[in-house]
């Protein structure tokens, strides 16, 4: 029994070292979107973010209707009674065809930025590589668009590169 209790102990020791910091991150706020985006788009930066492993990110649950982001101040109230040390705002605007995606990281005691950064997406079909490459770099000291990962490349930047190899 002294075995397995050590081999247990220094098991969840392990584990609380290396555990996630938990983050709370309201759905994304919606302008000119459809609201199915709400959730979805949420809920595939949060599975991001963990499979980094660097944050738990906590939502809220589905709803039938489309929220409206909080303030700035409830969000942090909420991420403090949920017991996270930082909080996420989150936004994807629409203006024509493009979609800015934005995400910005906030310490909960303080209340003070972290990170920041903001995309285009050409389309629907850029939204999935753009919220990937945001989960990578939150938190860190890149930005998305800085990335240089040639799996989760945008239509927009797909294009550029279309561009300048015709142009050679």
């Amino acid at each position: 029994m002294g075995f397995r209790t050590s081999l247990f102990f220094v098991a969840t020791m392990v584990a609380s070292v290396i555990a996630s910091e938990r983050v709370y991150m309201p759905l994304f706020e919606l302008t000119n979107i459809h609201g199915d985006y709400q959730f979805a788009t949420s809920k595939l930066f949060q599975r991001y973010a963990e499979k980094e492993g660097r944050y738990e990110v906590v939502i809220p649950a589905q709803t039938d209707t489309v929220q409206t982001l909080p303030s700035k101040a409830d969000v942090q109230k909420t991420a403090e009674r949920k017991g996270c040390t930082k909080f996420i705002l989150a936004d994807l605007t629409r203006l024509g065809e493009t979609v800015v995606v934005t995400l910005s990281l906030y310490g909960t005691q303080s209340g003070k930025l972290l990170w920041s950064d903001a995309m285009k997406a050409a389309g629907p079909n850029d939204l999935d590589p753009i919220l990937e490459r945001m989960a990578k770099n939150i938190g860190t000291n890149n930005t998305a668009s800085k990335t240089e990962d040639i799996y989760t490349v945008t239509q927009k930047e797909e294009t550029k590169l279309r561009k300048k190899r015709v142009n050679k």
